[in-house]
C-alpha cells in the first residue's frame, strides 16, 4: 500500500512522510490512537471505524463510488484525475492441475458467491463477490 499511497499524493500534490507498516491492522491501530494522521486502507478494514465514526473517510481510490459508502468521492472526483487502484483476491492452483479438478473448484467458488450467506459475509466487509469463469480471471491476470 505504500507505493499505491505515494502515487496516490504525489497525483494529488500533496507530501507526506511514508511510514512502512507489516499490516493493514497495524496500520489502523495508529490511525485510531492518533500516531499517524492519514493512511490508504482497504474498505473492509475500514467501514466499522467509518461506522463508528472513529475515522473520517476521505475518498475511494475505485473508479466508482462505493457502494457501501455511496455519499464518499472517488479520488478523480475529488480532483485527483487518472488515480485508481482497486484490490481483488483470488484463487489459483498449481500449473498441471487437472482441467476437471479446476472446473470443479470454480463451480464451488461460483455457488458459494451467489450464497445469501457469502453476499452478507462479504457485505459486512465491505465487499462483494464476483465470480465467474477461470478464462475470465486468466484475462484479469493478464
Amino acid at each position: 500500500m505504500i507505493f499505491a499511497g505515494r502515487y496516490r499524493a504525489v497525483k494529488a500534490g500533496i507530501a507526506f512522510q511514508s511510514i512502512p507498516y507489516k499490516g493493514a491492522a497495524t496500520t489502523m491501530t495508529d490511525m485510531l490512537t492518533g500516531q499517524i494522521d492519514m493512511a490508504f486502507e482497504p474498505t473492509s478494514l475500514a467501514l466499522a471505524h467509518v461506522e463508528d465514526a472513529k475515522v473520517r473517510p476521505l475518498a475511494v481510490t475505485s473508479a466508482i463510488r462505493s457502494r457501501y459508502l455511496p455519499a464518499l468521492p472517488t479520488m478523480i472526483e475529488s480532483g485527483v484525475p487518472g488515480v485508481v487502484a482497486e484490490s481483488w483476491t483470488g484463487i489459483v492452483a498449481p500449473a498441471g492441475t487437472p482441467r476437471e479438478v479446476i472446473d470443479k473448484v470454480n463451480r464451488a467458488i461460483n455457488d458459494a458467491l451467489a450464497s445469501d450467506d457469502m453476499r452478507l459475509a462479504l457485505s459486512k466487509l465491505g465487499g462483494e463477490g464476483v465470480g465467474g469463469s477461470t478464462r475470465d480471471f486468466s484475462a484479469l491476470l493478464a
